[in-house]
């Protein structure tokens, strides 16, 4: 990394733009631990190796959600 980030804000602010759903991809999940914190509703979740089918499909149906 070059720099530090406040990701907490920067979590913060997607959800106050709407976001709803946070993936993390590998290599752990560190960061789904904190959009966690933040996301109240919505799905915070960390793939290992996942296909890119299913989280295209996740995708969708999150947006289904969403109103």
């Amino acid at each position: 990394m070059c720099r530090v980030i406040d990701w907490r804000s920067t979590v913060e602010t997607a959800y106050e733009r709407g976001v709803r759903l946070h993936i993390e991809l590998p290599p752990g999940a560190v960061l789904t631990g904190l959009a966690r914190k933040v996301f109240q509703q919505g799905t915070a979740l960390a793939f290992q190796a996942a296909r890119l089918d299913s989280l295209v499909a996740l995708s969708r149906e999150e947006g289904r959600r969403s109103p």
